[in-house]
């Protein structure tokens, strides 16, 4: 039994969403190689079914049925298995070596066989998600594959996270002013102590050993929440660089929108034209059709007068015919003739 390749089905005035298998790139570059990947919805081939997964490339507007066609490499494209292949997706090299005038030639439907009878090309289908393959001589930016997905924070997440970063900045800034504070007053004490101690004043030097002790814990206290406030520093930066982060690779998305965007709406331009010189020109081939038609119609009329006057003429002949003497009257003048010659 074979698997079913969801589409979209559109009933009268009603339509359903179905999973749909999809491929991507949709743009390539003549002569260099490609990675051409089909991407399935679950459960649409069986693991034991992967490596028979087949695709192939016709010229858009095509059947699938045409088969392979010459330049594209492999040229047994259709045969060859996949490169990779894994639940879900599947993977060939691919090298379109022709560059032709028009968009139009240089445009590729994908055909896909999900596992089953694939020798044949009948069990292949074209793959409408993203639509068609376009070959152009330099091949627009793709985006790089090797950065991480940006991340998910809307304008409000971004303004409470650099809130949350600067009241963290300013803790950090109080606590190391209260530790240089602090270490001020120790070091005064300390110097305090030592002119205590030449003095010899036991009661002051016992008082100041125990401001000592106070203030050395008070200051393993403050080194202990510096620490920690140290740690929500690098973290609160961390955050401050993946925000960085994300936001260079959502205008780096942007940017290949727009130049995306570009592209198609170039290749559209080139169709327009392209089809607006069709148009022209079986305009002016129409022109000549009926023109030559108009030739045909005239000259039809002048073999019709032609035949009128050798009809007129045949008539004319009939006539001269019947009024020359017949074969009998001939021949009865014929021997007059001899006996008036006899008699002379």
């Amino acid at each position: 039994m074979f698997p079913l390749i969801f589409i979209t089905v559109a009933a009268i005035g009603s339509a359903v969403a179905q999973p749909i298998v999809s491929f991507k790139p949709e743009f390539a570059t003549p002569g260099k190689a490609f990675v051409l990947t089909v991407s399935t919805p679950p459960g649409t081939v069986p693991d034991d079914k992967l490596r028979d997964q087949r695709i192939s490339l016709v010229p858009h507007g095509t059947t699938c049925a045409d088969g392979s066609i010459a330049g594209i490499r492999p040229s047994s494209l259709a045969l060859r298995q996949p490169v990779a292949a894994a639940p879900g997706e599947a993977s060939w090299d691919v090298v379109i070596d022709a560059m032709r005038d028009n968009d139009f030639d240089n445009s590729y439907d994908v055909c896909y066989c999900a596992g089953f009878a694939c020798k044949e090309y009948g069990h292949f289908v074209k793959l409408e998600q993203p639509g068609i393959i376009t070959v152009f001589a330099e091949s627009p930016s793709q985006p790089d594959s090797s950065l991480p997905a940006a991340l998910s924070l809307d304008t409000t997440e971004k303004e409470a996270a650099a809130k949350e970063l600067a009241q963290v900045k300013a803790t950090v800034e109080k606590v190391q002013s209260d530790i240089s504070t602090q270490v001020g007053a120790l070091e005064d004490r300390i110097d305090f102590a030592k002119e205590a101690m030449k003095d010899s004043n036991t009661g002051q030097l016992i008082q100041v050993v125990s401001e000592l002790k106070d203030g050395s814990s008070k200051l393993s206290a403050l080194d202990v929440g510096g620490a920690s406030l140290q740690r929500e520093f690098k973290s609160a930066h961390a955050a401050e660089a993946a925000i960085y982060h994300g936001e260079m690779i959502l205008q780096a998305r942007e940017d290949h929108a727009v130049k995306r965007a570009k592209s198609v709406v170039a290749r559209d331009q080139r169709f327009a034209k392209t089809l607006i010189a069709k148009n022209q020109r079986a305009a002016t081939q129409l022109r000549n059709v009926k023109a030559a038609d108009a030739s045909i119609s005239k000259n039809l009329d002048d073999v019709s007068a032609s035949l009128t006057q050798l009809d007129t003429k045949l008539n004319q002949l009939k006539t001269t015919q019947n009024q020359l003497p017949t074969k009998t009257e001939v021949q009865q003048l014929e021997a007059r003739v001899k006996a008036l010659e006899s008699h002379f």
